[in-house]
């Protein structure tokens, strides 16, 4: 089996991790990730696996002939049997909700044979927001993957020492771009709940709400300069993500209404107690294990939910968490549910609703 999973993304864990799991299955012959693989006609690839579109089309580019050019090669593919799946990340880029993005997330729908989805609410969601032919398009469900590939030889005390951070501090940490004012405001209102409880938010991460340069610049100085949140700038090697993760007793996921977060799966993967907002896949999964969720963003119910983590500490939570991700969200485990559901898909007939005709998405 030849597979194509084209994207920009290349180094994210994700597609890294994907991509080692597929290779070791006797089954597959070659992965490969590179964009201009899909724009080739010199070679056959049994099933193209789709990611983020927007790692095919920038936001700079998106324009009616760049989706057309997509979309005719897509067809091509399918004319020579080539199966097409994506994989449900977001409901929309989370940078750019345009009508343009909206067409080509709905083309890219529109030409697939399977589409992957994280957990079942990715399922309600991408079916009230865009069309999908359940009688062409064959659906399934398959987990996010854990985070084997990071380190994680270093110690508790080890990691706060050298972040120096007290021992018997209790410790909340979070990793990921704030895009939103709503995330803005959400590690604010995590700090200030954190002062009952004598406190401290780390954070890794660039801080982008959509202010003003001037208003932003103010912003990211009037988070950063209070005492019990330390900011890490906007990135950190992936050799010291364990820090981290082993430095904290409770790991945020700050967003409000994003569809996934691989930083669930990377929570349970260092075993540790993950709290984050009761939508999407992500309060899903965090509800499905019994990990605390935030239903708003309120003062009160963010208290509300750090009071219920810190009671959780003492149980045997985050013992469940970090077997959950060795044992549900193995890749091992996860790349023979993706090759059973490739096999479905190379069974079926080419269907008849791919659509060559740019002109039909009314862009």
């Amino acid at each position: 089996m030849n597979i194509l999973i084209p994207t920009t993304y290349n180094k994210n864990p994700y597609v890294y991790q994907l991509v080692k799991a597929l290779q070791k299955r006797e089954e597959v012959n070659t992965v490969q990730t590179l964009v201009p693989w899909l724009f080739q006609n010199d070679y056959h690839f049994d099933i193209i696996h789709l990611q983020w579109p927007e790692s095919i089309i920038s936001k700079k580019f998106l324009d009616a002939k760049n989706i057309a050019y997509v979309s005719n090669s897509l067809s091509e593919w399918k004319h020579r049997g080539t199966k097409l799946v994506a994989t449900i990340h977001n409901d929309m880029p989370h940078l750019d909700k345009s009508k343009k993005a909206y067409q080509f997330y709905s083309m890219i729908y529109e030409k697939c044979d399977g589409i992957h989805h994280m957990g079942e609410n990715s399922r309600q969601v991408i079916h009230n927001n865009y069309t999908i032919d359940t009688s062409h398009i064959t659906e399934i469900v398959i987990k996010h993957g854990n985070y084997d590939c990071f380190q994680n030889n270093i110690s508790r005390s080890e990691s706060r020492k050298n972040l120096s951070i007290p021992d018997n501090t209790l410790t909340v940490a979070c990793i990921g771009t704030i895009r939103t004012k709503e995330e803005y405001w959400l590690l604010h209102k995590f700090r200030k709940a954190l002062k009952k409880h004598s406190g401290i938010l780390l954070h890794v991460g660039s801080i982008n709400p959509p202010y003003g340069f001037l208003k932003r610049h103010l912003r990211r100085r009037a988070l950063t300069s209070k005492k019990n949140y330390k900011h890490y700038g906007s990135y950190v090697e992936d050799n010291k993500i364990q820090l981290f993760l082993n430095a904290c007793d409770i790991f945020l996921i700050p967003r409000v209404n994003s569809l996934n977060s691989g930083n669930v799966a990377l929570g349970y993967t260092f075993g540790k107690l993950v709290v984050g907002p009761n939508f999407g896949v992500i309060g899903e999964e965090l509800r499905y294990n019994e990990n605390p969720v935030f239903k708003n963003t309120s003062q009160t119910e963010i208290n509300s939910v750090l009071d219920e983590a810190v009671s959780l500490l003492n149980t045997e939570i985050c013992i469940k968490n970090e077997k959950y991700a060795q044992n549900e969200l193995d890749w091992n485990k996860l790349a023979a549910e993706y090759i059973s559901f490739y096999h479905t898909l190379s069974k079926t007939n080419s269907t008849s609703n791919d659509k060559s005709n740019i002109a039909e998405h009314d862009i």
